[in-house]
């Protein structure tokens, strides 16, 4: 009896501390709030004078009597102070002042008649007179909450049905343990340890009215997630006190049968309790439970749009995006499925993807059908059962038989943002029967149209994916066929001069070696057109003034011929030898297009610091502004050739360069010419040797 008593009452104890440091937490100087908190504190002193009475025995019991009457007479104080009924009917008055007269009253008349008669832990009662008067203490607090009640505004009703509520079980069972006392002239101790859980389960009930009463302590928050476990938890108990009641007669009255009896029928209740725990059914009804009748809104919009923005958010690689559209969606209204249907470049609604549900037709229906006009100009959600019992409230909508043929189909939901329709959701029925409110509708209407910005976001992101795709591959066509007019150019010349040296031995060894140089860039280039990227080929060190030296060889055919000069005899470089060679060859034949045959001259100079190798590649030519410098030389695609350049070497070469560890810079002035500079790590060199 002990330890049921100390875990009764510890319970009791352990609720109403936490619900005192929440009010103290909460409390932002209200005099209501302070009241509260003083309330429950009381509540706290009760419930550990009873646990101290029975393991301490009978010398407890004038605080007993003195706890049980503070308690009592504590929430007729608080109801007299925040719910003043002075000023009405003569009753009311009266039930007004008794709340602050009658404490006073039963704490004299416990002293009269022998307040331990009652409240020793001998139980049997020899005077039933103070056990009476203890009845009307507690009938009058029944009394005195129904009249505060009945003339409360509707208002006012919602924010203090809970603790009416509460109070009344208080008030009830405490006159249910009297009467018995009365009638049976004993008190039970099993009703009177059952107390403490009594007092215990009803602080959730406290704390949500305290949470509608911004005046007896603001900001206090009982999350839906509270409220939701707390039920649930409720309701197991009050299944297993059943089970256990049901268990104790089916063994009672099972005979020589009654233990194994009790097995069975303990075994599959216990396993319809975990059925309904695990069930999204029973847990979507306790959701809506909880929602009508413990809140004013139907919704923790908090809470919902956390778990929009982690359903959106959350990389799952099982859910593709339009399945995570539709879960959005559908675990609003605790629907076990649906199904997405999304504008398509040909104008025509076309089915995406199914989230939980098998659908057999998808066909697509057409932008100018019924039920696009309807969501178009209405933008309301069409509820079906609605539509097939009263379809004169959506006028001449006719739906399509792709979503009517859907079996179980509830909501169909228009996904809008600028004025279009993107797309339509269909939700299954709910896992529960969901009364449809202006809430419900108004909640699927913003997150539709976030789900809406979701999609064409992704669509969006998609679509330039593609764009980038072919933004590469054109790029790299561009680069090829730069590189190929290069290839015909020199075979060009080729041509050109063939009708004259072809009975040139030296000449035919030229064109021969022209022409296979030619043919392995030419594979080297459709490789890479095939794979779609340029790949990075080995470096290799060579000697750079034979390099350079090639290079004007290569590019001799045309005035004026490169002069060269270098300060060392011999530097290592470490680059794709023959991309270098090309980029060298592009700006010199840029410096002999922009010079003219007579008078021009282009110089190429190799000068060393350090490390480092500087090669300068100066021409007396028209050169160029600081604009054109800054604007156009290094973008793709800009050229002052017209139709004989792509305007993509400069910006080839400045990124190989960049490439290997170098830079490209450039100087020019307007009609005295231009010197591009090249610079390059150097592997090493030998002495200086001046001009060569």
């Amino acid at each position: 009896m002990k330890v049921l008593a100390f875990t009764s009452f510890g319970l009791a104890g352990i609720a109403y501390v936490v619900l005192t440091l929440i009010l103290v937490a909460s409390w932002r100087g209200k005099r209501q709030g302070i009241l509260l908190i003083a309330v429950s504190v009381v509540q706290v002193v009760w419930a550990v004078v009873n646990i101290a009475a029975y393991w301490g025995g009978d010398q407890f019991v004038l605080y007993v009597f003195l706890a049980e009457i503070l308690r009592t007479a504590s929430w007729y104080f608080f109801i007299g102070q925040v719910f003043d009924m002075s000023g009405r009917s003569r009753i009311q008055t009266i039930l007004g002042g008794g709340a602050y007269i009658l404490p006073a009253v039963i704490l004299a008349l416990g002293f009269y008649y022998d307040y331990a008669d009652f409240f020793s832990q001998t139980y049997y009662v020899q005077n039933t007179t103070f056990v009476f008067d203890l009845m009307l203490y507690s009938l009058f607090g029944m009394v005195l909450l129904e009249q505060f009640y009945r003339n409360s505004s509707e208002d006012n009703r919602w924010r203090i049905k809970f603790l009416v509520f509460s109070l009344g079980v208080i008030f009830a069972y405490d006159f249910f343990l009297y009467t018995y006392a009365y009638l049976m002239q004993e008190v039970e101790p099993g009703l009177w340890i059952a107390k403490g859980i009594v007092n215990a389960v009803i602080v959730p009930f406290i704390a949500i009215s305290a949470a509608r009463n911004p005046n007896w302590s603001l900001d206090v928050f009982i999350s839906r997630k509270f409220a939701f476990y707390t039920t649930s938890f409720m309701a197991a108990g009050i299944y297993l006190l059943f089970m256990g009641v049901g268990g104790y007669y089916v063994r009672q009255l099972g005979g020589t049968w009654g233990v194994f009896l009790q097995a069975i029928f303990l075994t599959f209740a216990a396993l319809l309790l975990f059925v309904m725990m695990f069930s999204g059914s029973v847990r979507a009804w306790i959701k809506v439970f909880v929602s009508k009748n413990f809140y004013n809104y139907k919704y923790d919009y908090r809470d919902e749009w956390m778990r929009l923005m982690r359903i959106l958010s959350t990389k799952d690689d099982n859910q593709s995006v339009n399945d995570k559209a539709i879960k959005s969606l559908a675990q609003i209204v605790e629907s076990p499925g649906g199904a997405l249907w999304y504008l398509a470049e040909d104008n025509c609604y076309r089915h995406l993807c199914d989230w939980n549900i098998l659908i057999k037709e998808k066909d697509s229906f057409e932008m100018s059908s019924s039920l696009v006009s309807y969501l178009l100009t209405t933008g309301w959600i069409i509820d079906l059962d609605e539509y097939r019992q009263q379809p004169e409230k959506y006028g001449e909508l006719i739906l399509p038989e792709t979503v009517t043929s859907i079996p179980d189909a509830w909501l169909i939901i228009p996904l809008s943002q600028n004025e279009q329709l993107d797309g339509v959701v269909v939700l299954m029925h709910p896992r529960t029967k969901i009364t449809r409110t202006w809430e419900d509708l108004d909640l699927l209407k913003t997150v539709a149209t976030l789900v809406a910005s979701y999609l064409a976001q992704h669509e969006a992101s998609r679509k330039l994916v593609e764009t980038q795709q072919f933004a590469a591959f054109n790029r790299l066509s561009a680069f090829v066929v730069h590189d190929l007019n290069n290839l015909v150019a020199q075979l060009s010349l080729v041509v050109k001069n063939a009708e004259k040296h072809k009975a040139n031995p030296d000449f035919m060894d030229d064109v021969v070696k022209t022409i296979e140089n030619a043919v392995n860039k030419m594979d080297r280039l459709l490789a890479q057109l095939r794979k779609g990227r340029f790949e990075k080929h080995s470096t290799n060190q060579f000697e750079l003034n034979s390099a350079i030296k090639q290079s004007i060889a290569r590019q001799a055919n045309k005035l004026p011929v490169p002069v060269f000069s270098s300060d060392v005899s011999e530097a290592i470089i470490e680059v794709e030898r023959e991309r270098f060679c090309s980029v060298l060859e592009h700006l010199i034949r840029n410096a002999q297009e922009a010079t003219t045959e007579v008078d021009g001259r282009i110089d190429l100079r190799v000068r060393t610091q350090e490390n480092v190798v500087y090669i300068e590649i100066e021409d007396n030519g028209c050169g160029m502004d600081a604009e054109f410098i800054r604007e156009r030389l290094y973008k793709p695609f800009e050229t002052t050739k017209g139709n004989a350049g792509m305007g993509i070497g400069v910006y080839e070469s400045k990124q190989f360069i960049q490439d290997a560890g170098g830079s490209l810079m450039v100087k020019s002035e307007v009609g005295r010419g231009t010197i591009f500079t090249l610079k390059l790590p150097l592997v090493k060199m030998a002495h200086e040797l001046g001009n060569v």
